[in-house]
């Protein structure tokens, strides 16, 4: 069983007379691997079974990022924010013996993700350019 929980932040500001360049990057990722396994070549004799391989959401986002980046020149300013939260579980239940269970048997795998990804980006300045880019993803 795992319980990811992840952030990132990154904050970003300049300033200058003539020209300013900036940016931010903040990158979260939870990347569990949860194997459950009985191996192979047993005998299993139980009243009952309970085999569980589990990713759970935990009170937060599995993943989850902030990135702001804000800045001035009286000319020129320029900058830039990003923002990635990535989830990339993996959950694998096997079972290689036999069983022998007289009542219930549950062989179960669960995977539940949950990524927030923000950004906030300003720029000021005679001429001006900024970009902010956001991306939550999920590779479960």
């Amino acid at each position: 069983r795992a319980v990811p929980q992840t952030s990132a932040t990154a904050r970003g500001y300049q300033g200058s007379i003539y020209a300013s360049v900036g940016a931010s990057v903040a990158v979260a990722r939870a990347l569990p691997r949860v194997t459950a396994s009985i191996g192979s070549g047993g005998m299993i004799k139980a009243g009952s079974l309970e085999l569980r391989g589990l990713v759970l959401l935990g009170e937060t986002h599995s993943a989850e990022s902030f990135a702001e980046a804000g800045g001035v020149g009286l000319l020129a300013g320029a900058n830039a924010a990003v923002s990635e939260a990535r989830s990339g579980s993996t959950v694998v239940v096997e079972m290689s013996s036999s069983l022998d269970v007289s009542g219930d048997a549950e062989i179960a795998a669960g995977n539940a993700t949950s990524q927030m990804a923000q950004v906030t980006g300003v720029v000021g300045g005679l001429v001006a350019a900024g970009a902010s880019v956001a991306s939550a993803v999920a590779d479960s």
